[in-house]
C-alpha cells in the first residue's frame, strides 16, 4: 500500500504471477517489479527474516538508482511502523536485481554522446567560421554577387564539413 500512495511510484499493475510481472518489465510496460512472496507478512510477524525481491529496469541508471533507494526507504519505513505495533522484530530482506545495466554505469553512453556532441559542434562552428573569414577578407561581397542562391552558398559551406565529420565520427562509433 505504501508504494501505491508514494509520490515516487505510479502503481500501474498488480499481478499475482511473477512471470506476468517480469514480462511487463521485459516489454518496457513497467520499470520496477516488487515481488512479495506468499508468507512474507507471516514470517515478519513471527519474528523471522523474510525476503522480498525488487526487479528494476536499469536502462536509465539515474532513475533506477533513485527508484531503488526510494523503494528501500519505503520498505524500511513500513517495517519500522508495522512491526513495533505488533510487538515483533522480524526483518525484511530486500533482494535487488537490476536488469539490463546491473552496475548502473553511464560511461558507455556518455562517451557516445560526447563524440556526437563534438561532431555537432564542429559541424556548426566550421561553416560559421568560414563565412566570418570570407567577410574579414572582403570576399563575401564576391560570393553574394555570384549567380548562386543563399541556399546553395550555405550548402557549399556546410557539405564538406558534414562529409568530413561523418567520416571522422563513424569509425569511432564502430570501435
Amino acid at each position: 500500500q505504501k508504494f501505491a500512495v508514494s509520490e515516487t511510484f505510479d502503481l500501474k499493475f498488480q499481478e499475482t504471477r511473477v512471470a506476468t510481472a517480469t514480462d511487463l518489465l521485459e516489454k518496457g510496460d513497467a520499470t520496477m517489479v516488487l515481488v512479495v512472496p506468499a508468507g512474507f507478512e507471516g514470517a515478519l510477524l513471527a519474528g523471522k527474516s523474510a525476503q522480498l525481491q525488487l526487479l528494476q529496469d536499469g536502462t536509465n541508471s539515474n532513475i533506477a538508482a533513485n527508484a531503488v533507494n526510494d523503494a528501500l526507504q519505503i520498505v524500511q519505513r513500513q517495517e519500522r511502523e508495522a512491526l513495533p505495533a505488533a510487538g515483533k522484530k522480524g526483518v525484511a530482506v530486500p533482494l535487488i536485481r537490476i536488469w539490463y545495466n546491473p552496475d548502473l554505469t553511464t560511461s558507455g553512453f556518455i562517451v557516445l554522446s560526447m563524440i556526437a556532441l563534438a561532431g555537432m559542434m564542429v559541424g556548426v562552428i566550421h561553416p560559421a567560421a568560414s563565412i566570418v573569414r570570407e567577410k574579414e577578407r572582403g570576399t563575401i561581397e564576391q560570393l553574394l554577387v555570384t549567380p548562386i542562391s543563399t541556399l546553395e552558398l550555405f550548402l557549399a559551406k556546410v557539405t564538406p564539413t558534414l562529409i568530413m565529420g561523418v567520416l571522422s565520427i563513424f569509425p569511432s562509433l564502430v570501435i
